[in-house]
């Protein structure tokens, strides 16, 4: 009988790779499975929810103080830059085994995802980045390992880049429709968000870190290009007040920059990669309620469908439904 196998598979999805596990790996206890979970479940609840925050930290009207994306991205890297000093200064800003290119596309998940993200939240609903970022973020990934490393992927997977495509076009078709400028302005800087996501995950396979030595690496250099874009354009930063801005460094930052990433670690460690990455499919479905829930973002029918066939998309790229399939 073959080894079991443990799916290489990063924090964020996408394409795997088999490796063997020791014969008795399969057999966790119920205080690890338990722990798992609940790792998981707090990083994708964190997920979810800096999609509804950023939403509405870059919307002004019912506050009247907008940031702007690089405020976004400088609240959501300069905490855990600091936090994960000890990391990235033990690793290095630029890992010796590492070259230049390589860390630059690593990179693609720091200042790049930020800006293109809170750009697109300045005019489209956090359900429809639920669909659009964390669902087409895999497909970005197939299509740059079919492109560089020429992987291929089994009908299961194939199936799931179709939902994704199918949430795609719940979203564009109805849009164009209708003539939505801000659905069609603010879309394709979410895909490209979804873009450099998938960057830093071919990268991150590849690179040799653990997830909180990239996490760590890649804060600390979105930092310090963010605070120099920030000194020749300003930002909102200084209208905001002290209880918000605590506020917005606890959530952007703390929370998302470095809990979720720490959390995360463990559901991999305790659960497997494939199985704590398919719970990532929870992301849309969680942004989109907690849109209507703390925003009063109404669900329309286009968007219900995008949601639900992103998720479903994601669930099969990531083989939540390996199992099943193998059973028939």
């Amino acid at each position: 009988m073959p080894p079991l196998l443990e799916l290489d598979l990063d924090m964020t999805t996408g394409v795997k790779e088999g490796k063997p596990l020791e014969p008795n790996a399969g057999r966790a206890d119920t205080t690890t499975l338990t722990l798992g979970y609940g790792a998981a479940a707090i990083a994708v609840t964190i997920w979810a929810a800096w999609i509804v925050f950023t939403r509405y930290s870059v919307d002004a009207a019912e506050k009247g103080v907008a940031l702007t994306p690089i405020d976004i991205g400088l609240l959501r890297f300069a905490a855990p830059a600091l936090l994960l000093a000890p990391v990235w200064l033990k690793v290095g800003l630029k890992p010796r085994h590492m070259s230049w290119p390589h860390l630059f596309a690593l990179l693609g998940w720091g200042a790049p995802f930020a800006l293109f993200a809170a750009a697109g939240l300045q005019t489209v609903d956090s359900g429809m980045m639920g669909a659009l970022t964390p669902g087409t973020m895999p497909i970005f990934v197939a299509l740059i390992g079919w492109l560089t490393f020429r992987e291929t992927f089994g009908r299961v997977r194939q199936f799931g880049f179709l939902l994704i495509g199918l949430a795609v076009l719940a979203v564009v078709i109805p849009a164009v429709a209708r003539g939505d400028e801000a659905v069609l302005r603010g879309a394709p800087y979410l895909l490209g968000a979804a873009f450099c996501w998938a960057v830093f995950t071919v990268a991150f396979r590849r690179s040799g870190l653990g997830p909180v030595e990239a996490a760590g690496i890649v804060a600390a250099w979105s930092t310090l290009f963010l605070g120099a874009a920030y000194l020749f354009v300003g930002g909102a930063l200084p209208e905001l007040s002290t209880q918000s801005l605590a506020g917005q460094i606890f959530s952007q930052g703390v929370l998302s920059g470095a809990i979720s990433v720490v959390t995360f670690a463990v559901a991999i460690d305790k659960l497997g990669p494939a199985r704590a990455a398919s719970l990532s499919a929870l992301v849309p479905v969680l942004a989109a309620l907690m849109g209507v829930v703390f925003l009063g973002e109404t669900l329309t029918a286009a968007t219900t469908v995008a949601i639900v066939a992103a998720s479903f998309g994601v669930a099969f790229v990531n083989g939540a439904f390996d199992g099943f399939f193998a059973k028939r």
